[in-house]
């Protein structure tokens, strides 16, 4: 009764009701909030995320025009190049991605099980797994993608590289990280080469757009993009909130111009950087509910 006179006051002197989520994949809590809105439609949604694919998807958005970007058929790589990326540990769907990465990892009376490199700047469960591991720093993956897509261009490619591409592309060179692990390297760089369509280079979260982009090119480049499965999309229904829309809810609290403050499953207090401001921006709201499922 209280948070519905709170909110209804908000409502009648026109303040904002904030809804802070974790991300949204469910279609019937969308449904849920889309119906909160039209009953408050003061209502503003936020969606934040400690740990999120935010990059995937807007350098997926920025290469194919989607947000949706498709799952990894890991059962049919021969080949499989992890950057950053504990995909078998705790990142994504790493359930499923470890069923279908150990379907092809049964060694007993086979010959044919697929070869897994991880590139990474710490040690991951997902390392602790490969055949080759290459240590390499976060800062140094763009490069390093880069450099593997001028390499492995000038066997052939399956799309077609414009001029503009080709100069940038030429500007990075392989030798330039045999220091890191030449024999692994060159490894990596002939498995890719003779297991086109065959392989997949996957990113990790935490790595930004520009790298994303990269291994999106260098998947077009050998044809490897048969191994994306289309039938099974990581959907988000509700789009990360940027750091401006952040900041302007803060000041907006502080300015006494939000209502009520309700976090969905989320802890801003917790995950927002502190020089946000968040913690004392929360005082000055009149009302603030949490509903979390843990």
């Amino acid at each position: 009764e209280n948070i519905i006179t709170a909110l209804n006051e908000a409502q009648r002197d026109g303040k904002e009701i904030a809804i802070v989520t974790d991300r949204i994949t469910s279609p019937t809590t969308k449904k849920v909030l889309d119906d909160f809105v039209s009953k408050y439609p003061n209502t503003k949604i936020y969606s934040h995320s400690l740990v999120n694919d935010e990059q995937r998807r807007q350098a997926w958005l920025e290469s194919y025009g989607t947000t949706e970007y498709p799952s990894i058929k890991f059962e049919d790589a021969n080949v499989i190049l992890s950057l950053d990326a504990d995909f078998l540990g705790n990142e994504g769907n790493y359930i499923e991605n470890m069923r279908k990465f150990t379907a092809k990892r049964e060694v007993v009376g086979k010959t044919d099980f697929n070869r897994l490199y991880v590139a990474e700047g710490r040690m991951s469960a997902t390392g602790m797994m490969a055949d080759y591991r290459i240590s390499i720093s976060p800062s140094m993956q763009y490069e390093f993608v880069m450099a593997l897509i001028n390499e492995l261009s000038k066997s052939g490619s399956t799309i077609s590289l414009d001029t503009n591409s080709k100069s940038r592309i030429e500007k990075y060179s392989i030798p330039s990280f045999n220091k890191i692990g030449k024999e692994k390297i060159s490894h990596l760089v002939n498995d890719l080469n003779a297991n086109r369509g065959k392989a997949i280079v996957y990113a990790g979260d935490t790595l930004p757009k520009e790298v994303h982009a990269a291994v999106n090119l260098l998947n077009e480049v050998l044809g490897n993009t048969v191994l994306y499965d289309y039938t099974s999309l990581s959907k988000s229904l509700i789009t990360q909130s940027t750091k401006e829309e952040i900041s302007k809810l803060i000041d907006l609290m502080n300015n006494g111009k939000v209502g009520t403050v309700i976090h969905f499953d989320s802890n801003p207090v917790f995950t927002l950087p502190g020089d946000y401001g968040y913690t004392s921006a929360l005082k000055k709201v009149n009302t603030v509910v949490t509903l979390t499922e843990e």
